[in-house]
């Protein structure tokens, strides 16, 4: 359904706004990754979907200090990333939440 939607980007715009999807995942630290030459772009490998958040140093600061598993809670909108001829469905994070999590066990 995103890359149904991020093909056909060119029908938004002139007061037709581009869809906004929102997520809820429980990821470990592998999962997100601080990147680019400042070191402020955010992204998060989930189910064979990036996510990705540019401009983000606080967020970028936060995930670097993180430790476990976080809930992740974001709202993003899906578009298309072609890099040296591959085409893959991102999600440009417009608005995200972190919240640690703890695992409890139980004997």
């Amino acid at each position: 359904m995103l890359k149904d939607f991020a093909e056909h980007i060119e029908i938004y715009g002139n007061s037709i706004a581009q869809p906004k999807f929102a997520f809820k995942m429980l990821l470990s630290k592998d999962n997100l990754a601080v990147i680019g030459e400042k070191r402020n772009t955010v992204r998060i490998n989930y189910k064979g979907v990036t996510f990705i958040k540019f401009r983000a140093t606080e967020l970028a600061e936060e995930i670097d200090n993180l430790t476990g598993l976080v809930e992740v809670t974001l709202i993003g909108r899906s578009q298309i990333n072609e890099f040296n001829g591959n085409r893959n469905v991102q999600v440009i994070i417009d608005n995200i939440k972190l919240e640690k999590k703890e695992i409890r066990m139980l004997f």
